[in-house]
């Protein structure tokens, strides 16, 4: 069941929103069978920012969170 919507229902701001949400959702439904193209998607995205990193020679700070974060998620589905 959704959330109650705290604009109204009715506004065209919550219509618009709904409509968005329904978008994204198709989009993720169409792309749930794609495991080597979200994979593949996945790690180009990883290979392209460790190459940024390493052109500017920042931004470490940012990639430990992010992998502490990613860590995170891992544990976080690999636990029963």
């Amino acid at each position: 069941m959704d959330a109650p919507d705290p604009i109204g229902s009715s506004s065209s701001l919550a219509i618009a929103h709904r409509k968005l949400n329904q978008r994204i959702q198709t989009l993720l439904d169409r792309s749930s069978p794609l495991i080597t193209a979200r994979w593949s998607a996945w790690i180009a995205i990883v290979l392209l920012y460790f190459v940024r990193v390493w052109l500017i020679r920042g931004f470490y700070i940012v990639t430990y969170a992010l992998g502490i974060y990613n860590l995170n998620l891992v544990l976080g589905f690999l636990t029963p």
